[in-house]
C-alpha cells in the first residue's frame, strides 16, 4: 500500500486572517521558502482487529522525518451515485521543532501560546474509481 499526501501551506485558513498571515510567515511554516508539506508512506501494518499502523516521512520547512500513524478503519460503503468509499482515522504527534517551528510566545499569566507537542487528526475519504 502506497499512501502520499501534499498540502499547500498557502491554503491555510483559521478563519483569522491575522493568524493565517501569522501561521504563513517565517515564524511558522515560511510560504514564500517553502510551498508545500508532504508526507509519503514507507510502511503499513495490521495491529489489531480494525486498527493499523502507517510509516512514512512526513517533510514540513523542508525537513523530512519518520512518523508513525495510528490508522482505524471506518468501513465502506457505497454512495448514493454507485461509488465505493472507504474511510479511516489517522492520528499521530510530532514536535513542531524539529520542523524548524521554534517561535513562542507566552501569555500575560506565563502560559505558552503554542505548545511544542502537535497532535495529528486526519478523517480520510478513499474513492474507488471504476
Amino acid at each position: 500500500m502506497e499512501a502520499e499526501f501534499i498540502a499547500e501551506v498557502d491554503s491555510i485558513n483559521t478563519n483569522q486572517p491575522d493568524r493565517d498571515a501569522h501561521l504563513k510567515s517565517p515564524d511558522f511554516f515560511d510560504v514564500a521558502s517553502f510551498l508545500t508539506l508532504t508526507f509519503r508512506s514507507t510502511g503499513f501494518r495490521k495491529q489489531a482487529g480494525d486498527e493499523y499502523f502507517l510509516t512514512g516521512d512526513i517533510t514540513i520547512r523542508g525537513t523530512t522525518k519518520p512518523i508513525t500513524l495510528s490508522v482505524e478503519f471506518g468501513g465502506i460503503i457505497q454512495d448514493p451515485w454507485g461509488m465505493t468509499r472507504a474511510g479511516f482515522e489517522l492520528s499521530g504527534k510530532l514536535n513542531r521543532k524539529e520542523f524548524g517551528l521554534h517561535w513562542s510566545a507566552l501569555t500575560e499569566t506565563g502560559g505558552m501560546v503554542a505548545g511544542d507537542e502537535v497532535n495529528l487528526m486526519l478523517n480520510v475519504e478513499l474513492v474507488k474509481q471504476k
